[in-house]
């Protein structure tokens, strides 16, 4: 086992799963479905299965907080929320004018968000 893996907990899940094995099936409440398939490679099942394993498993759930944590640390160390909105502002005008290809006149652009700092 590599550093980081998790480990397949051995469950029988009462349908011929062989134990050890992990469930192919979630419940996604999300998603508002009775199960979904994390076979299909849809980012919507990755993501339910992501959700189940940080509901269920202690040691994952603290490890992604703890990223999104760093990753909240690192962001406000680099820029304040009024320093981002202006340059994301920025951006989506030149997105807006890229797409436009031409020199549009802006009020025919989406508005941005007023995101009430």
């Amino acid at each position: 086992k590599k550093e980081g893996e998790a480990e397949a907990e051995a469950v029988d899940h009462g349908d011929g799963q062989a134990a050890g094995r992990l469930h192919p099936i979630l419940a996604d409440p999300f998603l508002g479905t009775d199960a979904v398939s994390v076979e299909a490679r849809a980012w919507s099942h990755y993501i339910a299965g992501a959700n189940f394993l940080v509901d269920k498993v202690p040691a994952i759930k603290r490890k992604a907080d703890g990223l999104v944590h760093r990753r909240f640390l690192d962001f406000t160390e680099t820029q304040t929320p009024e320093e981002y909105v202006a340059a994301n502002k920025r951006e989506w005008e030149e997105l807006h004018a890229l797409l436009s290809q031409h020199k549009a006149d802006p009020a025919s652009h989406l508005p941005y968000p007023d995101w009430n700092l």
